[in-house]
């Protein structure tokens, strides 16, 4: 655009300095409405809180807690009083994991949902079992026999079956017995008509598998009459459900021992309930 300014002829590189009311052109440049940008539906939230204890019912303090869903682990500590909390929470189930830094307990794996708009509050505590064995010795290309459990739980495995989790470089496992009246919460409970009778083992590292099914024998008090079965579940330690691993039963000798088409490889927790 050309104007003259003072009898001089100006090139205009700009409308908005050459084009105004005082050089006899008027500005009718507009700027476009910019279109609203639809949200979408409102995702619903949700949060939820427990409380971490000993076996003497003594909350837990600085318990390190996630909280997570298949892609992501939100993390968080107890407080003095042993609770836990997750807010803003997308609407999905929760595998969540308490870890003891001082590894005076053992690390637990258990279930929990998040239901929309409310605050989900866990039934019962979740009871963290002590570490009161030393780990043993379990060497992945070699498998074998090991004894955990003050030797209540034996287990067996083939050689390169067993696998250790990433980041994992000593090959030693722990085992604890927990009674069926401190069995974490799960998706599904199918132990809570046979509390009493029922029992289970927690492991550390958790998320110890096997890439062939592992055969254990238990020898303790308490266990039923021979031919007594026992349901094997194993707990899934990426989602905190149970698997159904087979049976175990109870021989002449009064020991459990678990079937030949039993299906555990899963050593994360293990949960014995008679049928």
């Amino acid at each position: 655009m050309l104007s003259r300014l003072g009898g001089i002829l100006v090139l205009c590189l700009s409308v908005s300095f050459c084009a105004g009311p005082e050089n006899g052109y008027t500005d009718t440049t507009t700027t476009p409405d910019t279109p609203a940008v639809d949200p979408g539906p409102e995702i619903p939230l949700g949060a939820v809180t427990g409380r971490i204890v000993n076996g003497d019912g003594e909350p837990l303090a600085n318990i390190k807690v996630l909280c997570c869903t298949s892609s992501i682990c939100e993390t968080g500590e107890t407080l003095e009083d042993g609770s836990y909390i997750f807010e803003q929470l997308e609407v999905e189930p929760r595998k969540m994991q308490a870890a003891d830094l001082t590894k005076t307990y053992m690390e637990l794996i258990f279930y929990q949902d998040v239901i929309a708009d409310q605050m989900n509050t866990l039934s019962r505590d979740v009871v963290l079992t002590r570490r009161n064995d030393e780990p043993t010795t379990w060497l992945e290309d070699i498998g074998g026999t090991v004894s955990l459990a003050g030797g209540e739980l034996e287990l067996q495995a083939g050689p390169e079956s067993v696998d250790y989790p990433f980041g994992i470089f000593d090959e030693l496992i722990q085992g604890e017995t927990m009674a069926g009246s401190i069995l974490p919460p799960y998706g599904t409970e199918p132990w809570l008509d046979q509390m009493e009778q029922s029992f289970g083992y927690v492991f550390y590292p958790v998320h110890i598998i096997t890439h062939e099914p592992v055969s254990f024998v238990i020898r303790r008090d308490g266990l039923m009459d021979s031919g007594t079965i026992y349901r094997i579940w194993a707990v899934d330690p990426d989602d905190a459900e149970l698997i159904d691993s087979g049976t175990a039963t109870v021989g002449d000798d009064g020991d459990l021992a678990s079937d030949p088409d039993s299906t555990l490889t899963d050593l994360t927790t293990i949960i014995l309930i008679p049928e």
